[in-house]
């Protein structure tokens, strides 16, 4: 199963993300408060982190009809990712008007068919930015598929909330933090 599919619905899903936002938001604060209280508190919001990721993952599930254009779309985009691929072509590639297409892939989604492929290259991107310190930002945006370092940076901090070179160096904090 595709988990940029889940991770899309929870992005997409503007109830489900505020309320885990909410809830990270509140086990944040008693992390930083540190009273005799804050374990205690913290288990509670981490029971209701879990039981929202729950019900958003049974959500997903019953919204989910498995089309198979969408099903081989998907596998496509994930092996294919970095290419220029469209809405077009692939609707193309089914025999079908990309208005079809493009209603049937975002009623199996969530998302509309470029959203997706970049939160696809989003995701792409936030793995190497983990992972290989060594690649510029620039060689990072191009290793997913982003033609424009600039476009990516812009993208990359409008769904990740920072910069990819402030999201590498805090994911590089938290590893050389000892105890983590």
């Amino acid at each position: 199963e595709n988990i940029m599919l889940r991770e899309a619905f929870v992005y997409r899903n503007e109830k489900y993300s505020r309320d885990i936002y909410n809830v990270m938001k509140n086990i944040e604060k008693e992390y930083l408060n540190g009273d005799k209280f804050s374990d205690s508190l913290i288990k509670g919001y981490m029971q209701q982190l879990l039981s929202i990721v729950y019900r958003t993952e049974n959500k997903y599930k019953n919204t989910r009809h498995q089309n198979k254009y969408v099903k081989t779309a998907l596998d496509i985009l994930e092996e294919d990712f970095t290419s220029e691929i469209t809405l077009s072509s692939l609707a193309q590639k089914f025999e079908v008007s990309p208005e079809h297409f493009s209603r049937i892939f975002k009623k199996e989604t969530g998302l509309g068919f470029n959203e997706y492929l970049s939160l696809l290259r989003l995701k792409k991107a936030e793995t190497l930015l983990k992972k290989n310190e060594n690649l510029s930002i620039s060689e990072v945006a191009f290793s997913c598929g982003f033609n424009d370092s600039n476009y990516f940076c812009e993208k990359f901090k409008k769904v990740y909330g920072t910069s990819p070179l402030k999201f590498r160096k805090s994911y590089k904090l938290k590893l050389d933090r000892p105890n983590n």
